[in-house]
């Protein structure tokens, strides 16, 4: 029982992982995208 709760916990905390890495690489994206227009 433990072992599952473990388990579980551990994919919540990575798909939460993932999460954030997307939305970083898609704000740091968006800016670059952003400073590359206005840039010119």
């Amino acid at each position: 029982m433990v072992a599952v709760a473990n388990r579980a916990r551990t994919g919540a905390e990575r798909v939460s992982q993932w999460v954030t890495l997307i939305a970083a690489v898609v704000a740091v994206t968006l800016s670059v995208l952003d400073w590359l227009y206005w840039g010119r």
